[in-house]
């Protein structure tokens, strides 16, 4: 199957420090993988790149069957077939909804009866038929973020990229958009990025979940297997849920305070082996142990041992 977004070792710094560093990410026909991350762990870097606003210093990036970035010269971000919805709308303010879906597609040469039968369909899937003939002034938020989205919708992108989109809402109507948002990107059958910083956020919209940290990709897998089965302390840390215990990994024993627990020990049957990252035996090492309510896992060299 070919991938909606291929990138290869895709590096990018500023002033020697690495923003991206040596990232790789895959993601498949109309999935929604959100990239969550803190402040400037690199996640609207990497946006900017897939779109073409910014170059990598290295690498590849390919959008379905076409390399953007990484061939005999990058592909301007106009004929990527990725659209984008900022956290600010980026809305022409003297322009009218319906204005500010078409002036796109006219500049793409589209016919002005395509360009209608678009703009009707992205209309009234984001129920904005009503106030096609508004200003972004004369509407609420709410409005203008479904505004922008409808302006991809007309556009027929390849891929969409969102930047935190309810970085700015309260939150008490952050669960009505992020369901409204979620509910437009499957019954268009689109596939999208999504940035965030929110844990709850990122858990709710996603397909699959890349975990970014100092523009490398800590662990991309489905949620629940991050939350149940995070790959490092960062991860579980990041994801919450856990109370991180100091403590000494020796000779297959976890030492707490005066007391041990055995990695491999259920409450009932036979002690089973504890491995690391490497599938060994755990050595003698300062570890840490993370703790859920309803289990326990053990970190070991970026490998989670179940201890319930």
């Amino acid at each position: 199957m070919i991938q909606a977004l291929f990138c290869r070792n895709v590096t990018k710094a500023l002033g020697g420090r690495p923003l991206i560093a040596d990232l790789n990410l895959d993601v498949e026909p109309r999935e929604v993988v959100p990239l969550l991350g803190g402040s400037g762990s690199g996640k609207t870097t990497l946006l900017r790149l897939i779109a073409g606003l910014t170059d990598p210093d290295c690498g590849t990036i390919a959008i379905g069957d076409r390399i953007v970035f990484g061939g005999s010269r990058p592909v301007p971000p106009e004929r990527r077939a990725v659209d984008m919805v900022f956290q600010d709308y980026a809305l022409w303010p003297h322009m009218s909804v319906a204005g500010n879906l078409a002036f796109g597609l006219e500049a793409r040469g589209l016919t002005r009866q395509d360009i209608d039968r678009r703009l009707k369909h992205a209309l009234d899937a984001t129920q904005l038929l009503p106030y096609r003939n508004r200003l972004p002034a004369m509407l609420s938020g709410g409005q203008q973020r479904r505004v922008a989205i409808a302006r991809c919708l007309a556009s027929r992108p390849s891929l969409i990229l969102f930047d935190e989109p309810l970085s700015n809402l309260d939150a008490a109507l952050r669960d009505d958009v992020r369901a409204e948002i979620l509910q437009l990107i499957r019954s268009e059958n689109m596939t999208a990025i999504y940035v965030t910083h929110d844990q709850t956020e990122a858990l709710a919209v996603s397909d699959r979940l890349a975990v970014i940290r100092a523009g490398r990709i800590e662990q991309f897998d489905r949620p629940q297997v991050i939350y149940d089965r995070p790959i490092n302390a960062f991860v579980a840390s990041f994801m919450g849920g856990f109370s991180p215990l100091p403590g000494e990994a020796s000779q297959g024993w976890f030492k707490i305070a005066d007391q041990k627990i055995a990695p491999g020990r259920k409450r009932s049957g036979r002690p089973r082996s504890p491995r690391g990252a490497a599938g060994g035996r755990a050595g003698d090492a300062r570890r840490r142990i993370e703790s859920q309510p309803r289990s326990a896992r053990l970190l070991l060299s970026g490998a989670a041992g179940d201890l319930s």
